[in-house]
């Protein structure tokens, strides 16, 4: 399923589409890397599809560790589209940045739960 997000019209959202700009290389790495590692104190900066724009975004509206992120997305049942709508109604992720961060925390939970 396709998630379209109503992105607020707002400039500094449009400095997100750059951010995730990086090679898949190092995307592939950094997933793996969190997704076989325990949680902890990790900031959702470490999420994948999520960068330090977003990371201080969500840090804003109180959720400034990945275990906080997790949380609603276990408020939300792990639903796609109820979890990839929030992400971009609350802080303006695209809807690939917002399902990238989905299956990684969907990937975690199936590690770790």
């Amino acid at each position: 399923m396709v998630v379209m997000c109503n992105r607020k019209a707002h400039s500094k959202y449009d400095e997100e589409s750059s951010e995730g700009s990086s090679s898949s290389s190092f995307k592939s790495a950094s997933k793996h890397i969190f997704v076989s590692e325990p949680m902890g104190e990790k900031t959702p900066a470490e999420l994948n599809g999520i960068g330090h724009i977003l990371s201080r975004r969500l840090a804003k509206i109180g959720f400034d560790k990945a275990y906080v992120v997790f949380g609603q997305f276990l408020v939300l049942k792990k639903d796609r589209e109820l979890f990839t709508f929030w992400l971009c109604d609350s802080v303006g992720a695209s809807p690939k940045q917002a399902n990238d961060c989905y299956q990684c925390l969907l990937e975690w939970s199936e590690e770790f739960l």
